[in-house]
């Protein structure tokens, strides 16, 4: 391609005078004017490859401001683009400006008046741009449009929001050039189309091999780490993680990933605490503008070296020379783990370098899979939703706000050239403006379409389609004090009595109103209302994890051999428990009240099962049943008379068609509730600050019940959290005998579900498959020997104690304390040495299993061996009890 003098020498300057694969593969078809949709990995160029000939366009043709439109889904991407294309276009005489929320008035009025060539800006900011006179007049000269991260935006209702906004942009300004800006995705074609529309449009996906290295590490807690934990308050397995990434990011600028705000937090908060110098900084979406740029520019600058984040850097923002990325735990999806991974080595042909550090065996094998299918690129398709009725209310309503006067003809003809619309019809359109004029947005007179009196003030309330959300503070009524804030969505089927988790404790719902009051709880006795929702892990992902988890492969896993150990390990305590759950096998559990169905549906497909279930059981009982589920189990809290026989009835008792049960279960599901409110405010039928408890999610219902307001709901409840296809096949899979049901002892399969809950849950019976579980770790746990007489110190396994070893080598002494690794490096008093000698020496190698318990000192442990016991079995179930009890008793951690 033939390149502009002036702009070849400011991109030699820069060092970019030789193309990159990305570059020179785009470069023509962008500067014919073609829409493109380019994919490429992160760090080859994409940006310049998009702008390149556009630069060139701008220096030799005459063109009228505002000419290049470049959306990105982030204010901090438009920061980043904003510096990178102001930077060149200086040069060039080239205006570049941005436009978004924290843009200030002075700037607005100015572009207004005087507007740039380029201007960067978000989706929101473009529908506050067709409704300005002026603006409206600026981008009538609009000739290309770069949507970056467009993946990204494709699967949201922001993305679909964006659609029809591009196609309300052509009525402006004519048809544009589209160019679209995407990672590596599953399904290169939709995103294409979604770009687009109906229009055609040249995908170009150069043959670029990023290098990349990643691999999952299971960091086992050393002796120093046991000392941390009463330090940190963290178990000894998330302390040697952070040890473990505190190292790693020795190597260089390192970006430490997160699933949550609160997981980054906490791990800021204990990482200071453990090094007052730590050169890190926290950045989340909550934290305020400025915390988040001045985080961005210190890494930037070099003055810090690791950020803790969450996906707030996950897109394409340039935070400088990434030597390292950390991901802690699981990423629980291949897509995610590629943006994140792309962050390291972000400059052309640097190896992108990744760990993932994982804390216990179900997050080593969930990463070990995702890592794999990252390096192989096997990424989940892109699911784009079909005709959101809150986005198209939401841009019907804001057109008429922009326009005033719109035939209904014209909102059919334009709006079914946006992909996600393409199958409106006049029945769809009739019924939406139906409702609209139910609540006041529009006024429907013949086949003209009008602005409502309630239009302009939604309009400003609802730019953007990302939920509101409102939020209730949470008062502790022993002490008076405010300890936190609820989000609306987690207060909607909340009522006085419920217990919920919060902030890592308990508490019980005392009263509801302006605030939640609520007061400490010492057990729940039962599965939480709410623990929060993590990000959702695809089918594919749990089929395959539970899969080489029912073998043993570890094949082709990209793990460490640490991690490798703590598999085996895992695979061979299921084996020798009970049933190992399998994609062609489902295994039910029964833990006193509470039934685990153990299989690997992943997020979706397992809220489904767990929701079709619970309406069986309750429909059978009379009781409300409640259930938690992951990716490889649903737990259910059982009515008492519930029997294993009835759990296989309902398991083997599924048929085809269960669309309508599917819906009548959402129908008393809390999760609609929040969906319900959402679709409510984005539709104008309540505004965004409108409170719930004072009107009632059951008046909401009963008004919108038969209107697409309602049917909205169910259906997008269905798309983001269930999988209802998906159900109809595990149904067919069940009666065909392609999927066996079966009954299982208790497993560690099992108890790793319930994990999230075990501090809250009443202590479980031990049944053998736990005691031997729980003896084997015993066994393998590594004790201090330490000699009264002459001080003489040796560490050895449990299993290797003998008569012989609590005999001291150096002095022939009888008197050897036996200390927990726990106790290893603190100063321990006399007396407690004294006891710990004395045990041993009474009761022998009985004595170091004792002491092996996590938590069971000398005083503990004189106890349990004084007891009568029967045999091993009834002393490790002691153990188990001091255990549960040490649990319960220390001061709680995340």
């Amino acid at each position: 391609m033939k390149i502009n003098p002036r702009l070849l020498k400011a991109l030699e300057v820069r060092g970019l005078a030789e193309p990159t694969l990305a570059q020179s593969s785009a470069w023509p078809t962008i500067a014919s004017g073609s829409n493109v949709l380019l994919i490429a990995p992160t760090g080859v160029g994409k940006t310049e490859a998009a702008m390149v000939p556009l630069f060139h366009k701008l220096l030799e043709e005459e063109s009228r401001p505002i000419t290049v439109l470049y959306i990105t889904p982030l204010r901090s991407l438009n920061r980043d683009m904003l510096r990178r294309l102001k930077d060149i276009g200086e040069e060039l005489e080239i205006s570049v400006a941005v436009r978004h929320g924290d843009t200030t008035a002075y700037e607005r009025t100015r572009q207004s008046k005087n507007p740039p060539q380029i201007l960067i800006t978000t989706p929101e900011t473009l529908q506050i741009m067709l409704s300005g006179k002026r603006l409206r007049e600026n981008l009538k000269g609009i000739q290309a449009v770069i949507v970056d991260e467009v993946h990204e935006l494709a699967s949201s209702e922001r993305g679909a929001q964006l659609s029809i906004g591009l196609e309300r942009l052509v009525l402006l300004s004519g048809e544009f050039q589209r160019i679209g800006l995407s990672a590596t995705v599953g399904t290169p074609d939709e995103v294409g189309a979604f770009l687009v529309g109906d229009r055609k449009v040249e995908i170009i996906t150069p043959d670029l091999e990023r290098k990349m290295d990643l691999l999952v590490h299971a960091p086992e807690p050393v002796p120093e780490d046991d000392k941390l934990v009463n330090e940190l308050y963290w178990e000894p397995e998330r302390v040697a993680a952070l040890r473990y990434s505190a190292k790693a990011s020795e190597m260089g600028p390192t970006l430490l990933f997160v699933n949550t705000r609160d997981t980054a937090e906490a791990l800021g908060v204990r990482w200071n605490m453990w090094d007052q110098d730590a050169s890190i900084h926290v950045h989340h979406g909550s934290l305020s503008k400025g915390v988040r740029i001045e985080a961005e520019e210190d890494y930037r600058q070099g003055k810090v070296n690791t950020l803790i984040c969450t996906s707030s850097l996950e897109l394409g923002i340039d935070v400088g020379n990434t030597a390292l990325v950390i991901q802690y735990n699981s990423p629980r999806d291949p897509s995610r783990m590629s943006q994140r991974l792309g962050r390291s080595g972000h400059r052309i042909k640097e190896t992108a370098i990744g760990r993932i550090v994982s804390t216990d065996a179900t997050q080593v094998l969930e990463s070990a899979v995702i890592a794999r299918r990252t390096l192989a690129g096997e990424l989940e398709p892109s699911r784009i939703r079909e005709m959101p009725m809150a986005v198209l209310a939401n841009q019907i309503i804001s057109w008429t706000v922009c326009d005033k006067n719109v035939e209904k003809s014209a909102f059919l003809k334009i709006i079914k050239k946006a992909y996600p619309f393409r199958k409106l019809n006049d029945t769809i359109i009739d019924d939406l403006l139906e409702l609209l004029d139910q609540v006041h947005q529009n006024r429907t007179i013949g086949n003209s379409v009008r602005q409502g009196p309630r239009a302009m003030k939604y309009f400003h309330g609802n730019l953007s389609l990302i939920p509101d959300q409102r939020t209730y503070g949470v008062r502790d009524i022993t002490t008076q004090k405010m300890i936190g804030r609820l989000d609306e969505r987690f207060i909607l089927d909340l009522a006085p009595g419920d217990r919920i988790v919060f902030r890592g404790l308990v508490w019980s719902v005392v009263e509801i109103d302006e605030q939640v009051t609520v007061s400490p709880s010492s057990s729940l006795g039962e599965l939480p209302r709410w623990i929060g929702e993590d990000i959702p892990v695809p089918h594919s992902v749990a089929l395959e994890a539970s899969a080489r988890l029912s073998e043993g492969n570890w094949e082709d896993l990209p793990i460490t051999d640490e991690a490798r150990a703590v598999l085996d390990d895992y695979h061979t305590s299921i084996l020798d428990a009970g049933v190992m759950p399998s994609p062609s096998c489902l295994s039910i559990e029964q833990h006193e009240r509470l039934f685990i169905v153990n299989y690997p549906g992943g997020s979706r497909l397992n809220r489904t099962i767990g929701m079709i279930i619970t309406a069986m059981l309750s429909a059978k009982s009379g009781y409300k049943v409640g259930y938690q589920f992951d990716p490889y189990r649903i737990i259910l809290d059982a009515p008492t008379r519930t029997t294993v026989k009835d759990m296989l009835a309902i398991m083997k008792g599924f048929e085809t068609g269960i669309t309508n049960l599917l819906r009548f279960s959402i129908r008393d599901s809390p999760a609609l509730k929040s969906q319900l409110l959402h679709v409510a405010r984005k539709m104008g039928a309540i505004g965004p600050e409108a409170d719930v408890s004072r009107f009632g999610m059951r008046r909401l219902i009963e008004a919108y019940s038969d209107t697409p307001l309602y049917t909205e709901a169910v259906e997008r409840f269905l798309f983001h959290q269930l999988d209802e296809e998906g159900m109809e096949e595990f149904i067919e899979k069940i009666n065909s005998g392609q999927v066996s049901v079966v009954l299982s002892p208790k497993t560690p399969h099992g108890y790793a579900g319930l994990d999230p809950y075990r501090d809250y849950l009443k202590p479980p019976k031990s049944d053998s498959s736990v005691v031997t579980a729980v003896r084997r770790r015993l066994l393998r746990t590594d004790l201090s020997l330490k000699c009264l007489s002459c001080d003489n110190s040796r560490k050895r396994k449990v299993k290797g104690i003998t008569k012989d070893e609590l005999v001291c080598p150096k002095c022939n002494s009888r008197m050897v304390a036996i200390l927990h690794p726990m106790e290893m490096d603190r100063e321990v008093s006399n007396k407690k040495l004294l006891k710990s000698a004395s045990l041993a020496k009474s009761h022998g190698a009985r004595a170091a299993l004792v002491i092996a318990g996590r938590g069971v000192g000398p005083d503990t442990a004189g106890r349990i061996l004084r007891k009568q016991q029967r045999d091993d079995s009834d002393l490790v179930k002691s153990i188990i009890e001091a255990e549960i009890t040490y649990a319960r008793t220390r001061r709680f951690w995340d």
